[in-house]
């Protein structure tokens, strides 16, 4: 027999399995629940881990790619986990 208990862990069960599903997706398509794609550069460098002055010096160098409207330098947080991956020290054997 199924009790009410069982009916209720399945449902939280698939409740669950979806979100799962719709992070996955999401993640898929470059994006990332409940974070902004396109950062300042305040926001970026907290990011990284890093001062706003070594990624504004990022930015110029060609390091770091970057939108500037106006004043304003944004920057795509794509661009930002690339940048992680390429900087990443790999040693071999």
């Amino acid at each position: 027999a199924v009790t009410e208990f069982d009916l209720e862990s399945e449902r939280i069960r698939l409740l669950c399995a979806l979100d799962d599903s719709r992070a996955n997706l999401l993640r898929a398509c470059g994006r990332s629940q409940g974070r902004k794609q396109i950062a300042a550069q305040q926001a970026a460098a907290a990011y990284l881990g890093i001062s706003y002055w070594t990624l504004r010096d990022l930015t110029f160098k060609g390091e770091v790619p970057h939108v500037k409207i106006g004043r304003r330098i944004l920057v795509d947080r794509l661009d930002l986990d690339a940048y992680l991956d390429r900087a990443k020290i790999r040693q071999g054997p």
